[in-house]
């Protein structure tokens, strides 16, 4: 997405007139060559007036073989893949256009569609969904259960739901609204901050994580969007009214009664959390270099083939069957045989 996946190529924008008959093109062609495979194209405000790309997601169970016969269909003369997505340059009418193709999973490919709509608000959605504790993406509304003193570590990404509708109301959006599809830039902006949970804090990138930070400064929509909520004129709080560690006690209560089925995972995956953190206090990498004199590179490899050799599939279990005593003895053992 954005118009940039090929640097050395002089690729165009293309007017909104010029823009859906490319989209109608390139959708009718891929819908008669691929009979078998979904495609869906993604709204836009209704004032846009000219376009770097087009996104379509689609979904099939058999992705190696497509992306190159995508490509063959349309007469790409580039083509380039990053994770879930491929970018095509598809010559049109003597210049060259980028085209995304999004691979989506049946399960996930409405609410994806409804995420990836009216350019980047379901990113500007997704900073609220944030600090109340949760993900809101392209997969639905999830939950990260993560290892305990380790937030870099997640252990699970468990979804919440599915349904564009559920997320939205979830956090106190209005879907009606959403629904009915939006004019102009700042018709979407207003809706980003039409709840009481939105403030200019949540949405300053200082608040994101660094991947977030490097992709929202490249993009052009949230920079405006961005300016739009410091100037005054627009009303929008400063700070939210609630800290982040209220707001995200608040929101896990309501997801615990508006999804019954999370409670129970969200409890399953934090038992896993404790234990897992429990089974690093009785085996590390400090303490196996007690126990045998070895660092750096020898260390790794000796508790590498320890794990492999004694510990089997489930490493935590093992651990926590056995008493700090017993593990040592047992390194002391295999470290004489090493």
């Amino acid at each position: 997405m954005g118009g940039n996946a090929f640097p050395n190529l002089k690729l165009v924008r293309l007017q909104a007139e010029d823009y859906i008959d490319f989209e109608n093109e390139i959708t009718s062609s891929l819908r008669t060559e691929f009979p078998d495979i979904r495609f869906y194209t993604i709204p836009s405000y209704r004032e846009k007036e000219s376009f770097g790309d087009c996104d379509l997601l689609y979904v099939t169970s058999n992705d190696k073989e497509v992306i190159s016969k995508f490509g063959q269909c349309l007469g790409a003369v580039a083509t380039i893949r990053n994770g879930p997505t491929t970018s095509y340059a598809i010559p049109w009418h003597r210049q060259l256009f980028q085209l995304d193709m999004i691979r989506e999973s049946k399960e996930t490919v409405d609410f994806a569609r409804s995420y990836f709509s009216f350019n980047d608000l379901g990113n500007l959605l997704g900073r609220i969904f944030h600090r109340a504790g949760f993900k809101f993406g392209h997969k639905g509304l999830q939950f990260i259960a993560r290892e305990e003193g380790n937030e870099s570590h997640a252990l699970r990404e468990i979804t919440l739901t599915t349904s564009f509708r559920s997320a939205l109301e979830f956090i106190g959006y209005d879907y009606d609204r959403w629904v009915r599809g939006f004019e102009t830039l700042e018709d979407i902006f207003k809706f980003a901050v039409s709840i009481p949970l939105a403030s200019r804090t949540i949405f300053r990138l200082e608040e994101t994580n660094h991947a977030a930070r490097i992709r929202d400064r490249k993009r052009k929509t949230y920079q405006l969007f961005l300016l739009w909520v410091q100037d005054p004129k627009n009303k929008v709080q400063e700070h939210e009214s609630t800290s982040k560690e209220e707001l995200r006690t608040w929101a896990l209560g309501k997801a615990f009664e508006v999804y019954p089925e999370f409670k129970d995972q969200f409890s399953y995956w934090q038992q896993v959390a404790k234990e897992l953190k429990e089974a690093k206090l009785r085996f590390n990498g400090k303490l196996v270099s007690e126990w045998t004199g070895l660092t750096g590179k020898d260390l790794g490899v000796f508790m590498a083939n320890f794990k492999h050799q004694k510990m089997g599939i489930s490493p935590t279990h093992w651990i926590l069957c056995r008493s700090g005593e017993t593990i040592q003895e047992e390194v002391k053992e295999f470290m004489s045989k090493w």
